[in-house]
């Protein structure tokens, strides 16, 4: 899905992947530099967060996220993604997806990846 080019400042957006030292903030405000489209982002809100370990065996990652406000507070969760996702997802990378409720568990979808911090 082709997504309008709009600069987004990720350190900004997402105050659970803030960095302290330059290293991490420059990875983090490198990330994303795309908005969803305004259909997709009014269907399922848009989660901002680091992955903590790739779980293949579960399908999913293991997700520190900020707070999704109207859906769930602050947390770290396992996240269940598609498997291209899946494949090419690292400890530590900065995610932003759409939050999605289906076949009984939370999904990542529309997944962009964005660089690796240091640490959580």
């Amino acid at each position: 899905m082709a997504w309008a080019s709009t600069a987004v400042r990720a350190d900004a957006n997402c105050p659970a992947c803030k960095a302290d030292d330059k290293a991490n903030s420059a990875a983090v405000a490198a990330v994303l530099k795309t908005e969803p489209p305004a259909q997709a982002a009014q269907s399922a809100p848009v989660l901002w967060g680091v992955g903590v370990s790739v779980r293949p065996e579960k399908g999913g990652l293991l997700v520190k996220h900020e707070e999704v406000p109207g859906v769930m507070k602050a947390m770290t969760m396992l996240l269940r993604v598609d498997e291209a996702t899946l494949r090419t997802a690292k400890k530590n990378q900065v995610l932003r997806g759409l939050l999605v409720r289906k076949d009984g568990a939370w999904w990542l979808d529309e997944v962009e990846a964005g660089g690796l911090i240091d640490s959580l």
